[in-house]
């Protein structure tokens, strides 16, 4: 054989077994080398097995020794003395003597040697010391596993820094006395819950709990739900009921809870499938929760039920719990309790855990140094805003404006400030549009106003600046001076002065802009001016509705390059020769229709009707529509080439006999028709 320095272990090497075990000998003689893992393999003797596990100098040759020991008292000496972690390891796992084992559970330095010694200890005192005390994680899980005294696992839950070591013990207790001590003097909310449920679940199960001081009030009403929902319920109160029973506040000011009543019933609302699904009943519930105390007369009541969808689709058919929020039963304390106290509110409004809550003192109060306090120190923007919205103290609502982190709070003191300089700076500069809206919602101040409309980056903002304007210089300036032109047209639809309107009209390089002063022009002498020189088409239009001067109207109808001023003009037009020429002669549909449109005269109607192009049946037929004249509307009946305009001419005509010639000699089956139904309807 050949020993192998390194890890103890013999090779056997092929071929040369003698001299490779005279060599390995020999080395080991020159070596030192002392007893190897196959010494110890290869014997039963105690006495030489606790020779090796005292004196070998390699630790895995002692740890295979104690592995094979069975002598306690050397077994206790190694699992304390050995100065390797696996050795007392190995010695800690053969031994039986509880003493050695505490000891070595509590004082060894390894974790891990520890840990072995509590799973092989049985003494729950210990076990629970341990539990609670050592250092390491593992150690106190495995000696919490090993707990089944209820007393020590009382201890455990309520002295344990470990959330999940406490939570884990009361999970494993059973007796009730227990279970009420840890709900009651548990150290943290989630401990004194798992009590709680325990208990609610022991009663709801048939056994009868007893005692019933504080938070235990709830146990027996809570143990009447219906088991499905039980667990969801209590939890979702508990942290309420939990503060009214352990806040040193509530107790000075309330007492004792005397009672918890927590009544539970299911709702459903029936729906009919909008899709054609048919009809599903959608189940709910409906909670309501009385608290009374000792000192309070009056009972803090709070109720939660399903708010059922409006429309129901077909899927999702499910059970709609409440939304059940422990902090409603804390806010109606306050609410009823602030009413008289501001030192109770003044110290819920500081000292709340819960945001909402602190929001519910906040608006309550009336100490202006403890709200200007609260506005800018706490933590939760909403309890901040709700501060800020009680602030009278302009100074400080202007550092708030100005440094509030949040959007939502700077708006709440914007709202109630006064500095108008301030509040156009912000509205120019703050990054979040609902503030700079704030800002400009307060501001009164004319030339600020002017200054924002033109400064401001934000368009809305400029528009919301000029619609506050009422003042003509004001909005004079914004209107030839801001740079957008959408807020100078702003600017313009609320200017009256006819001398800054005319300039703009003339001037503004927009099209737009131009057309909206033209639309509050008055004088007649340059809408004339604008409506045959300006360069825009939208423009010349807009002063043509205007005009009133026909013969420059009619120059415009005929002669202006865009369709839609001619329409414009067209429109305006009494001259019925002239209306008549633009119906046969504009090269622009809409033009001519709309001169159609305005022409009455029935002579001309009949020209335009019997003269305009003959391929415009659409055209002619509109003229006919528009005739009276009964000679007129026969003789085209009877002559015109085109049977829709003959048709349309038969339709408006009250000649009898002329109607009975047309229903026979007509050459058309309509005008025929058309014809007869006439004869018919008289006759009718």
């Amino acid at each position: 054989m050949f020993c192998n320095s390194v890890n103890g272990k013999c090779q056997l090497k092929n071929g040369f077994v003698v001299v490779i075990m005279v060599t390995a000998l020999f080395v080991a003689f020159l070596c030192g080398c002392g007893p190897t893992k196959n010494t110890v393999r290869n014997t039963e003797d105690q006495d030489e097995l606790a020779q090796i596990a005292m004196t070998a100098k390699n630790a895995g040759v002692r740890e295979a020794a104690v592995e094979k020991l069975t002598d306690q008292v050397l077994l206790a000496k190694i699992a304390v003395e050995d100065e390797s972690g696996y050795v007392r390891e190995a010695a800690v796992k053969k031994l039986t003597d509880q003493a050695i084992l505490a000891k070595i559970a509590m004082e060894d330095k390894d974790w891990d040697v520890r840990e072995e010694a509590v799973k092989k200890l049985t003494d729950q005192a210990i076990l629970a010391k341990i539990t609670v005390q050592d250092i390491k994680e593992y150690v106190r899980k495995a000696a919490g596993e090993k707990l089944t005294d209820q007393a020590s696992l009382a201890t455990v839950a309520i002295e344990s820094k470990d959330e999940y070591i406490r939570k884990k013990a009361v999970e494993k207790l059973t007796d009730q006395v227990l279970l009420a001590k840890v709900a009651v003097e548990g150290k943290d909310k989630n401990v004194r819950e798992e009590a709680v449920v325990s208990l609610i679940e022991i009663l709801a199960s048939g056994e009868s709990v007893k005692i019933y001081p504080g938070i235990l009030q709830m146990v027996p009403t809570f143990a009447t739900l219906p088991i499905e929902h039980r667990t969801r319920l209590v939890r979702s109160v508990f942290p309420a009921i939990d503060e009214l029973c352990n806040s040193p506040m509530v107790a000075k000011k309330l007492g004792e809870i005397n009672s918890i009543g927590f009544d539970w019933e299911e709702r459903s609302q029936l729906y009919t499938d909008i899709n054609g699904g048919g009809t599903e009943r959608v189940k709910g519930e409906y909670l309501f929760c009385s608290i009374k105390f000792e000192k309070h007369s009056s009972p803090i009541l709070c109720s939660w039920k399903t708010v059922f969808p409006y429309k129901f689709y077909g899927s999702n058919i499910y059970f709609k719990s409440a939304h059940v929020d422990y902090r409603s039963i804390l806010i109606q304390m306050v609410h009823q309790l602030g009413q008289n106290s501001q030192t109770f509110l003044e110290k819920y409004a500081i000292k709340s855990k819960h945001y909402s809550v602190r929001c519910a003192a906040v608006v309550r109060l009336i100490d202006p140094t403890l709200l200007a306090k609260i506005a800018v120190e706490d933590r939760n923007f909403d309890v901040r805003k709700a501060a800020v919205k009680k602030l009278t103290d302009q100074v400080l609502l202007a550092k708030i404006a100005v440094q509030d982190i949040n959007e939502d709070v700077r708006e709440a003191a914007v709202k109630k400030l006064t500095d108008q300089v301030l509040l156009a700076k912000i509205a120019v500069e703050d990054k979040d549009w609902d503030v700079r809206e704030a800002a400009i919602e307060m501001l009164t101040d004319k030339a600020l106003l002017a200054t924002v409309a033109i400064e401001s980056k934000d368009e809305y903002i400029r528009k919301k600046a000029v619609e506050k304007l009422t003042d003509q210089a004001t909005l004079a300036k914004v209107a030839m001076k801001a740079k957008s032109k959408g807020i100078r047209t702003v600017a313009v639809e609320k200017l009256t002065d006819q001398a800054t309107l005319a300039k703009v009209a003339a001037e503004d390089k927009e099209g737009s802009v131009r057309m909206a002063a033209v639309k509050k022009l008055t004088d007649q002498a340059l809408l004339a001016k604008i409506a045959v020189e300006d360069k825009e088409g939208s423009v010349r239009k807009a002063a043509v509705e205007k005009l009133t001067d026909q013969v420059l109207l009619a120059k415009i109808a005929v002669e202006d390059e865009d369709g839609s001023v001619r329409e414009a003009a067209v429109e305006k037009l009494t001259d019925q020769v002239l209306l008549a020429k633009i119906a046969m002669e504009d090269k622009d549909w809409d033009v001519r229709d709309a001169a159609l449109e305005t022409l009455t005269d029935q002579a001309l109607l009949a020209k335009v009707a019997m003269k305009a192009k003959k391929e415009e049946t659409h055209f002619r037929v509109a003229a006919v529509k528009k005739l009276t004249d009964q000679v007129l509307l026969a003789k085209i009946a009877v002559q015109d080439i085109d049977e829709d305009v003959r048709e349309a001419a038969v339709k408006k005509l009250t000649d009898q006999v002329l109607l009975a010639k047309i229903a026979v000699e007509d050459e058309d089956d309509f005008v025929r028709k058309a014809a007869v139904k006439k004869l018919t309807d008289h006759e009718n």
